[in-house]
């Protein structure tokens, strides 16, 4: 009979091999992705993550269609998974090199974050944000626009800040993309152009120069903004090199930070 000292160890060990185990069965894993995450403890626990965010997600939304269309993104997500991080777009089902691991892993751990932080939001909006959302259009002149608001698709995520400073408006955007991270960030004053919004970020605001200005106009979309960039070489002044800017960006309600 096993004492209590070697009861607690097994009972430990056991403890830790479920912590480590992903959403899926690791016996049944078939892509380079899925047995990279079954060999690396972290990407096992992003993998869960990322399946709690989708069941939250799911039990939230409140139609049928809107059910469909997170399935339907799932498994769309999940084929990108397989093939985006890995160099022979994940062909050979099996892990990838040595010298190719650590990349791969580091991709794989960036698409997760992006894809949790969208089901995230969705779960707290109870809907797919989009056209056919239902969701108010902002009411630009004398409305409250103030608040965060969030964008992304595969291999991206970004969140728009827009705040009151006195009786000014103030637009900030920060987004990642891409298996390596690159980043857009971008702050500048904004205005009521009509129906519209309009922001300005200058590469230097302490000297700003017209052809160092990039502005960007905010038109409202059902539950968020459409967001563009007038100058496209002064607006990749504040990105990396696969940094996004550019999106439709939704609002995300005061208790999802």
């Amino acid at each position: 009979m096993l004492g209590c000292a070697a009861l607690l160890a097994a009972a430990s060990a056991g403890a830790a091999l479920a912590q480590a185990s992903p959403s899926f069965d690791c016996a049944r894993a078939r892509s380079s992705a899925e047995r990279l995450i079954c060999a690396e403890p972290q990407l096992a626990g992003v993998d869960r993550d990322m399946a709690a965010a989708y069941r939250r997600a799911l039990a939230a939304v409140r139609t049928a269609k809107d059910r469909e269309t997170l399935g339907r993104d799932q498994v769309e997500w999940l084929k990108g998974r397989d093939e985006a991080c890995f160099f022979d777009d994940g062909k050979s089902g099996g892990l990838p090199p040595a010298d190719q691991r650590q990349w791969s892993a580091g991709c794989l751990l960036a698409m997760y974050g992006y894809r949790t932080s969208l089901l995230l939001d969705v779960a707290a909006l109870g809907h797919v944000p989009g056209p056919g959302s239902g969701a108010p259009l902002p009411m630009v002149a004398g409305g409250d626009v103030a608040g965060r608001y969030a964008t992304g698709g595969f291999g991206w995520y970004g969140s728009m800040t827009i705040a009151r400073k006195g009786d000014a408006l103030e637009v900030a955007i920060d987004t990642v993309a891409g298996a390596t991270a690159h980043g857009c960030n971008l702050a500048g004053k904004a205005a009521v152009a009509g129906d519209r919004l309009t922001a300005v970020a200058h590469h230097d605001e302490d000297r700003p120069r017209p052809d160092e200005r990039c502005t960007l106009v905010l038109t409202p979309i059902a539950g968020g903004f459409s967001v563009a960039a007038q100058e496209g070489e002064a607006c990749r002044f504040f990105c990396g090199a696969r940094g996004v800017l550019e999106g439709d960006y939704y609002r995300v309600p005061n208790g999802r930070r």
